[in-house]
């Protein structure tokens, strides 16, 4: 996208223009970031709009954001909540029990710091990350959770493929 954001026209699930605006928030900045007084001055704001689609029934923004610039520098790590941690653990007690074998691979897309996957690493599965803030990727690598730090696309999902071989299970 060359823009930083773009107005949807269409729907984005079935094409359909008969858009209608049921909430409209004015501009507002992105969530994620505690930021300074001087940096509230100067940050970016966008349109949160919420349309309906008379066609297919579904809500979504009115914005889309440059994928870059929402996701390449993020700011909140899934590890810090106890629950999810739980959660993460007690799936691959799961799938360690139902579905996996000890160096089966698990892709996680959208891996955030790596906390999925940890649990299933320490079982002995093959873990790889997916996750394009380069920020949050730097952190999963430097604690043994390799992670790629690029958006999730068919071209990526086939030299994961050629390089890892096929995964056993994928969470995204």
């Amino acid at each position: 996208m060359e823009e930083e954001y773009k107005i949807l026209t269409e729907c984005r699930a079935c094409g359909n223009n008969d858009l209608v605006s049921y909430l409209d928030l004015g501009d507002m900045p992105l969530v994620n970031n505690v930021l300074t007084e001087q940096e509230l001055k100067d940050e970016k704001k966008y349109p949160l709009n919420v349309l309906f689609c008379n066609d297919c029934n579904l809500s979504q923004l009115s914005t889309v954001v440059d994928p870059s610039i929402l996701f390449r520098n993020y700011t909140y790590r899934s590890s810090i909540s106890d629950s999810f941690r739980g959660h993460c653990e007690s799936l691959s007690q799961d799938l360690n029990r139902t579905l996996l074998n000890r160096e089966d691979l698990i892709v996680d897309i959208a891996s955030n710091d790596g906390c999925l996957l940890r649990p299933f690493k320490e079982k002995g599965n093959r873990v790889l990350g997916v996750d394009p803030a380069i920020n949050l990727a730097e952190i999963a690598n430097k604690s043994g959770i390799e992670t790629i730090p690029e958006f999730w696309d068919p071209k990526l999902a086939e030299e994961i493929l050629k390089e890892y071989g096929p995964a056993k299970a994928i969470t995204a």
